[in-house]
């Protein structure tokens, strides 16, 4: 067998594999909604600024995203 029938060969595999193990995965875990908690007014309405923010920040440039 030469080496790229043995590739993709491998990745057939990899390909069935993902598609059957994937979809319990994801019926396993909560809908993203329900693991989100209810927001509390009481944290964020005093913050005027962004500085004040406690969340992270997300910043895209162009060699990558910062995470501050």
């Amino acid at each position: 067998m030469t080496a790229f029938k043995w590739r993709v060969m491998v990745g057939l595999h990899i390909i069935q594999f993902a598609a059957l193990v994937l979809p319990v995965f994801a019926q396993a875990l909560p809908p993203l909604q329900s693991r989100i908690g209810k927001s509390d007014p009481k944290k964020y309405q005093g913050i005027l600024d962004a500085k004040d923010w406690k969340n992270p920040q997300l910043i895209v440039r162009p060699a990558g995203i910062e995470v501050i």
